[in-house]
Order: C-alpha cells, then structure tokens, then sequence
C-alpha cells in the first residue's frame, strides 16, 4: 500500500474506508450518469396511451318495478311525568330499624391471610452509592489530538 498526506500534510496509510470516502464523488457521477440515461431509455420506450371520447346514446327507458310499500310505525308515546310525592296511605311503623352490619374479621376472609404472610416476607432494601476511595488518583486518560484541537467537552468515567 502506497502512503498519502492527509490535509496537515502528514504521512499515513489509507484504510479502505478512506479510500472509498476518496472515491466517493466518481462512483456517484457514475451512478446518476447511469440513473439519467435509464430513465430516459423508460420514457421512450414507454407505450403510448390516448383517451377515447365515448358517448352513449341511450333514449330507451325501463320501468323498475318498485319494492311493496314500506309501512313506518308511528312514533312511540311520549313519556308520562314523574309522579308527585304523595303520603302514604298505610301506616308504617316508626320502630323499624335496620340492623348493624359488621365485616367478618380478616381469618375468615378467603385469601387475606395469604396477603398477610406476603407482607410480613417483604423487606425493604436500600442502595446508595458509594464512590470507591483511591490511594493514589488514576491519571486522566489520553485524549485524542484531534478531539483536543476541537476543544469538545470531554467526560471520562471510571467502570469497574
């Protein structure tokens, strides 16, 4: 492989990425050039269609029969107005009384005692993050030349 100077004027060995980048204006002159005459062989090649004008002149006419007659049924009755409150006309007993529920206790509900043993076995467990504790703090790792002429922010992390 023969070296080539990049645009600082250094020495370096092309990798086929470069090479492809360079080549990369003929092979698209040479893909619309192709894409260009295609077409045009297409639309000369291509058939030729007209519209014809086409008149019907028909003056006979035909008698449908017609379906039986439809009957619609008439509209439903208007709704009556609520009644007004009256007084009852018997005589109702003032010592009714509706007797108190209770809810049975958890033991006898089907399944609580299921939902009881699942929360007692949940334990709650917590993660800080601690950031480990160096002896000696590593040097920072080497930037790229490029990316250091660019003056781009960089962060660099630590993972273990």
């Amino acid at each position: 492989m023969h070296k080539t100077k990049n645009h600082t004027g250094r020495a370096f060995k092309p990798t086929a990425n470069y090479l492809f980048k360079q080549g990369y204006g003929k092979y698209f002159a040479i893909a619309l050039t192709f894409s260009f005459f295609l077409h045009i062989v297409l639309v000369i090649t291509m058939p030729s269609y007209s519209a014809e004008l086409t008149i019907h002149d028909e003056t006979t006419m035909e008698a449908l029969e017609l379906p039986p007659e439809v009957v619609i049924p008439p509209p439903p009755k208007p709704l009556a107005k609520p009644s007004i409150p009256m007084e009852a006309e018997q005589e109702i007993d003032e010592d009714i009384t509706i007797d108190e529920t209770i809810p049975p206790p958890p033991d006898m509900i089907a399944g609580m005692s299921q939902m009881k043993d699942i929360v007692e076995e949940e334990e709650f467990l917590m993660v800080a993050e601690v950031m480990p504790k160096w002896k000696y703090k590593p040097p920072p790792p080497d930037i790229p030349r490029y990316i250091a002429r660019a003056r781009v922010n960089v962060v660099t992390r630590i993972v273990f």
